[in-house]
């Protein structure tokens, strides 16, 4: 299990693009597409399962979100990883368990690493751009403090962080979110 510390800031297309332009300079520029399902229960609405498809895996999660500081989203996270092709049939295997598709993301973009933190800029479709943290310490406070010590590398220190998880940002563009859970 891994604790993982983590936020995001809203950008412009303009930030992005210049955004992108310093990253470059720090890593090598890796593109992806991830697209997340998020399955819940009726009996835990609260709980909620993330099947992710990025190129040939499927990476089903489980997040414990713990606690959030300073706009900083603290989980604890357990994953298990599959073949793509698997997804039809875990996806049988949830709904027979109880689990219904509460709703779908879609993440392209570009990810870097940091000194020791990943960093990603992601287009979630209709919502636009977002600059994304990730850092995974034992101790939160860590994991805080390299993601503070990264944005103010690329002078986004004073920015205001995001505390809303993506389903309630869709849910708000009225995109059919089914339920008000800990979504990510």
């Amino acid at each position: 299990m891994n604790i993982e510390v983590e936020c995001k800031i809203a950008l412009s297309e303009n930030e992005q693009n210049s955004l992108r332009e310093l990253l470059n300079g720090y890593s090598k520029e890796i593109p992806f597409t991830k697209k997340d399902y998020y399955y819940i229960t009726n009996n835990n609405k609260n709980e909620a399962l993330r099947l992710r498809i990025e190129a040939d895996d499927l990476i089903i999660t489980k997040k414990d979100k713990n606690k959030e500081e300073e706009g900083f989203e603290i989980n604890e996270e357990q994953q298990v990883l599959f073949n793509a092709g698997l997804y039809g049939k875990i996806k049988r295997l949830l709904v027979l368990a109880g689990y219904k598709n509460a709703f779908c993301k879609i993440k392209k973009g570009y990810e870097y690493l940091v000194k020791d933190v990943l960093v990603e800029l992601v287009e979630i479709k209709d919502l636009g751009w977002f600059l994304e943290l990730e850092s995974t310490f034992n101790e939160p406070n860590k994991g805080i403090q390299s993601i503070k010590d990264v944005l103010k590398e690329l002078s986004f220190e004073n920015r205001e962080l995001e505390n809303r998880y993506y389903w309630q940002l869709l849910k708000d563009k009225g995109n059919g979110v089914q339920s008000q859970s800990h979504f990510s």
